[in-house]
């Protein structure tokens, strides 16, 4: 019976919730003032050396709307930086970035069905699906950070901390020392890449931004601030806390900001996590008996 419903839900996602995702919204990947389209922005400001969260004469346009966001950018540089390479390929690298997402979202559905035993477990996926499929198909970087999260791996929570900043809450399910290590490295690269000046002027940005209207912050009318305190301290009580700590914390909240829920249905316990090679730092030497 499990496997029909796996099938079934499948095809309910595909034939049913992706149209109308797409007849909903606007999910072409060369739209202006879509995902793709800030990213490519973005890395075209810092390939031409120009402020990153300014638009200087020349720069390609971006819609903005304030007070939820006043600036041509609101994620970290470490996105616009990635774009960089991709930039001087103009359209074409928004449609591979599209097409991209939707196939790494897709690879991370199909392995949650296949994973899922509990018929109610399969039901929750197919309720979250349309912001997940909304995610994927609006080209946001949220396609990639969903798989990427489901590892439960501190790099991977590092890498998507770098992008939205509240994967972080994550780290302490997966490994804070490790995930601040990785954080480490990130962090030279993206000042590498993008400029000390870029990295200050995104924390003036947030500061500046009004949460949008679905956030907690937004409804209760709280200091996003003590929102994500609160989230922070519940992220601490294990993985599927975090989770939902990581999904409410955020001041810019959308539809598909709601498909990180699903990460609540990945395995706590992930079959590589005890069965990968520890590394060297990580090897104890055998003690014999004689030693004791």
């Amino acid at each position: 019976m499990t496997w029909r419903l796996r099938w079934l839900s499948g095809l309910s996602i595909l034939l049913v919730v992706v149209p109308l995702v797409v007849g909903t919204f606007e999910t072409y990947p060369t739209r202006p003032n879509g995902d793709p389209w800030n990213y490519l922005a973005a890395a075209e400001r810092l390939n031409a050396g120009h402020p990153l969260y300014l638009l200087s004469p020349g720069d390609r346009a971006v819609e903005l709307h304030p007070p939820y966001w006043s600036v041509p950018l609101l994620s970290p540089p470490f996105i616009a930086v990635l774009w960089r390479p991709l930039a001087p390929f103009g359209d074409a690298a928004m449609i591979a970035w599209w097409i991209g997402g939707i196939a790494a979202t897709a690879i991370y559905m199909i392995w949650l069905l296949r994973r899922l035993e509990n018929p109610w477990s399969i039901i929750a996926l197919v309720a979250l699906s349309p912001p997940i499929a909304y995610g994927a198909l609006s080209g946001n970087a949220i396609a990639y950070l969903l798989p990427m999260l489901a590892l439960r791996h501190p790099a991977a929570v590092a890498v998507a901390s770098s992008v939205r900043l509240t994967p972080v809450l994550l780290a302490p399910s997966t490994g804070l020392r490790a995930t601040l290590a990785y954080g480490l490295g990130i962090a030279a690269f993206s000042l590498v890449g993008a400029g000390l000046g870029n990295h200050i002027d995104w924390l003036q940005a947030v500061t500046t931004s009004a949460p949008t209207p679905l956030s907690v912050a937004g409804l209760t009318g709280l200091p996003p601030f003590a929102v994500a305190l609160g989230c922070l301290i519940v992220a601490f009580r294990g993985w599927r806390w975090a989770v939902v700590a990581m999904t409410l914390a955020s001041p810019t909240t959308y539809l598909y900001t709601f498909g990180l829920l699903s990460l609540l249905l990945v395995p706590t316990t992930l079959r590589w996590q005890s069965t990968r090679r520890p590394w060297p730092w990580q090897r104890v030497l055998p003690v014999h008996p004689g030693q004791a």
